[in-house]
């Protein structure tokens, strides 16, 4: 199997303008016929370009997907350290939490085929460990809050880290599933139940592992 890479970054307007394109059609592909049947040809029939120069980029379709997951965890990334970065500043940590819920709201409404990216990207044996590598960043800045402010011992902040953005992306996954204009009240319910579960830990004062309590 050919590695998923780019074989060539863009240098100039013109290569930077093919690139974006192909990431742009490629999302709406997604979106449009699901991740199963997207296809390196199909992708460079709808963005009017020759098969080779789509080759001249990406070494295949997962190398595309590849950069495509990269450009739009970026952004997600970015809110996500805001909304972490709010906490540590002082910002009351449940406003900061009910707004990146807001924010991702937003975001999953203007980024084409995040929900079909994120299916790719698990369903392949060559992503996934791509797409655990970019979520372990954010987990990384919510333990360090975790530890800092609840007091909870470092292994135990992960693992509720890590639940945290389970219960966040799963419940904004069946939002988008059920379509864009989805009862506004899944989001609502997706907010109490993230405030729910991080208030056992910002605000019961824990000084040590719960695992250490009979």
């Amino acid at each position: 199997m050919t590695a998923a890479r780019i074989r060539r970054k863009p240098l100039h307007a013109r290569g930077q303008a093919t690139f974006n394109h192909i990431l742009a059609i490629t999302a709406g592909l997604l979106e449009e016929v699901g991740h199963e049947n997207v296809t390196t040809n199909l992708i460079a029939q709808a963005a009017g370009i020759n098969i080779s120069t789509l080759y001249g980029y990406f070494s295949n379709k997962q190398a595309i997907l590849l950069a495509l997951f990269d450009r739009q965890n970026e952004e997600r990334s970015a809110v996500a350290r805001k909304l972490i970065g709010g906490v540590r500043d002082g910002k009351p940590w449940r406003e900061a939490f009910a707004s990146g819920i807001d924010t991702a709201v937003a975001m999953r409404k203007s980024q084409r085929g995040a929900l079909a990216l994120r299916l790719a990207m698990r369903s392949s044996p060559e992503l996934q460990e791509h797409d655990r590598a970019d979520s372990e960043v954010i987990v990384d800045e919510l333990v360090e809050e975790l530890h800092s402010i609840a007091g909870l011992e470092p292994a135990h902040a992960r693992i509720v880290a890590r639940c945290s953005m389970e219960i966040t992306t799963s419940l904004l996954d069946l939002w988008v599933r059920e379509g864009q204009t989805a009862d506004m009240r899944l989001i609502e319910e997706a907010k109490r139940a993230i405030l729910a579960y991080m208030a056992i830990y910002f605000e019961s004062g824990a000084t040590k592992d719960s695992s250490q309590a009979k």
